[in-house]
């Protein structure tokens, strides 16, 4: 398996960092897998509370629009990757994460297709006693 992709949040309450940390730690073992850094700079992804004003500066400052996801009520800026509302759902979050790698990287950073569903099994009927059956045995 490959390592985590690197991902930052600016802004957000406590709450909602504790609660999107949880998120992550939970899907370590999907494909494609994400780690939060603390950092900007070491980020591949950063996903910015939108409604935060310093939030969004510092996203505009660091020049890194074209890799923001943003979640709040007011539209993303230009060259965004992506906007989702509040209340944050974490799997729509994860699968916009997901969408942003394959926008970035191509094809090739799609998790792969799920396995094809086992054929189902065939039992054999039961044996059925009727009771003229039983009567003559």
């Amino acid at each position: 398996m490959s390592s985590p992709h690197r991902v930052c949040l600016l802004g957000f309450s406590d709450f909602e960092r504790r609660a999107l940390a949880l998120q992550f730690r939970l899907a370590t073992n999907r494909t494609p897998a994400y780690t939060l850094v603390a950092g900007i700079d070491e980020a591949r992804l950063l996903v910015v509370d939108g409604d935060t004003k310093q939030a969004v500066q510092r996203a505009l400052d660091a020049g890194r629009l074209a890799h923001c996801i943003f979640v709040g009520v007011g539209a993303a800026p230009k060259g965004a990757l992506a906007r989702l509302r509040r209340p944050i759902d974490a799997l729509s979050l994860l699968r916009e994460l997901d969408a942003a790698l394959i926008q970035l990287q191509g094809p090739s950073a799609a998790p792969p297709p799920a396995p094809a569903p086992a054929p189902p099994i065939t039992l054999p009927r039961p044996t059925v006693m009727r009771p003229s059956t039983v009567a003559a045995a």
